[in-house]
């Protein structure tokens, strides 16, 4: 089944993991995660999302995933700077992207960025950090802390 959602074309599809009703954008050719990554970090403009997408791909396929801060982006796809300054320095924030120094001797004394690893751990700890508030403390006085905290939301 086809739905549209914010122009986008989403088809409903049993994948085993979410029950069977797994929602998937109709974009077979690039990785969903990609896509829904995008619209996570950047919910209500489409121009961020494309620039995070530019981004991560160019750094996906290039040369030792590392994308020197020489290559033009902005006239490959028709993105301002501004834009793309905005989206890497969200990326960064998240840990998503790392910037290399131009000292650094690994990728030859060219400053550029690459993928960080700062934004897998913490959904790692965020996973077990679930994990753990999903189970029952045990002590009485546990649960009526957990249930007064609808009081502060």
């Amino acid at each position: 089944r086809l739905f549209m959602f914010r122009k986008h074309a989403l088809k409903l599809g049993g994948s085993g993991q979410c029950g069977g009703r797994a929602v998937k954008p109709c974009h077979d050719g690039l990785g969903q995660f990609v896509l829904h990554l995008a619209r996570i970090v950047f919910p209500d403009n489409r121009t961020h999302r494309r620039a995070f997408v530019a981004l991560w791909l160019e750094i996906k396929y290039t040369e030792d995933q590392f994308l020197s801060s020489r290559f033009n982006l902005c006239a490959k796809y028709g993105l301002s700077s501004r834009t793309l300054e905005v989206v890497r320095a969200r990326m960064k924030k998240l840990g998503l992207l790392k910037r290399i120094s131009h000292f650094n001797l690994r990728y030859g004394s060219v400053s550029g960025w690459t993928f960080g690893d700062g934004f897998v751990c913490c959904l790692v700890k965020l996973a077990e950090v679930v994990r753990q508030a999903k189970r029952p403390a045990g002590r009485k006085i546990d649960e009526q802390k957990d249930r007064d905290s609808i009081t502060y939301v």
